[in-house]
């Protein structure tokens, strides 16, 4: 068998659009994969693996049903820690961010915004 892994992303696009690969099969390839090395590389902060499975049957329906595709469509990827994505850990691998997500961020915010208005204020530039 090949490994869909080291497929060129335009090579895995193609072949999807083709529907001579399949989202759920590229899916679940990286996924293995990303099980078998991660413990020794620890390359991957956080993998939500049920995400990436229902995302690639969405994916599957899609390309099945005809409708529109993106270049990209299905092609997996990853989000380095350094980005801040909502429901995933932001650290970009430093103890000073540990445990930091956009979502508690917001959530913090939020909170801040609900306990004293004022604190806005701080964040709003004067008019000049």
């Amino acid at each position: 068998m090949r490994d869909l892994t080291f497929l060129p992303a335009v090579t895995m696009a193609a072949q999807i659009r083709g529907r001579r690969l399949s989202p759920v099969e590229l899916a679940d390839a990286h996924l293995a994969k990303i099980e078998r090395l991660n413990p020794k590389l620890n390359a991957f902060v956080h993998v939500d693996a049920d995400r990436v499975r229902r995302e690639a049957r969405a994916a599957e329906a899609a390309v099945t049903s005809g409708k529109t595709l993106g270049p990209l469509h299905g092609v997996p990827i990853s989000i380095k820690s350094s980005l801040d994505v909502a429901t995933l850990r932001s650290e970009a691998g430093t103890r000073l961010r540990a445990g930091l997500s956009l979502h508690k961020t917001l959530r913090s915010w939020r909170a801040c915004a609900t306990r004293e208005r004022s604190c806005w204020a701080s964040l709003t530039l004067p008019n000049s």
